[in-house]
């Protein structure tokens, strides 16, 4: 089987290496058996604003789990899940899909066929780190990375 055929569909980015790591390589070498090919790192490069929005998520919830989507299989730019909760049935999860300047929108409107393999991203999600179950339904959000900031870091009650 070609690497590409397995290739993961998730990359979990810990709050604590992050700020350190200077390449995805650095998650790729650490979660994923064989050889880090350079298309490998490239479907989970950072671009634009993504690592500092990562960053920022991070420090303002430190509950939350980040994990890099891989930008060839069209399933957003991450996955989200509140690790509150010790039942991994009752985490919320999220897919990002961040657009430079655009308005924050629920449900995935915007973000064109980037989304189309989320339920795919969520079941790697679910067998490669067993944080959530399968089959678990996401919440979906798009739009600037200022904008979904706010959006995961407001208080319970707060409005929008």
């Amino acid at each position: 089987m070609s690497r590409s055929s397995t290739a993961p569909l998730v990359l979990h980015l810990p709050a604590r290496s992050l700020p350190v790591a200077r390449s995805v390589a650095f998650f790729l070498r650490h979660q994923v058996p064989g050889r880090v090919t350079p298309r490998l790192v490239s479907a989970f490069r950072f671009k634009n604003d993504e690592r500092p929005f990562a960053l920022r998520l991070l420090a303002r919830k430190p509950n939350l789990w980040i994990f890099r989507s891989n930008q060839f299989a069209s399933c957003g730019d991450f996955v989200v899940v509140d690790m509150s909760s010790p039942d991994p049935s009752t985490r919320e999860v999220w897919v990002l899909d961040l657009k430079q300047g655009a308005r924050l929108q629920r449900g995935g409107g915007g973000a064109g066929d980037q989304l189309r393999n989320v339920d795919r991203a969520l079941s790697d999600l679910a067998r490669r780190y067993r944080v959530v179950p399968p089959h678990t339904e996401p919440s979906l959000l798009v739009g600037d990375s200022k904008l979904l900031l706010a959006a995961l870091t407001r208080r319970p009650g707060e409005s929008a």
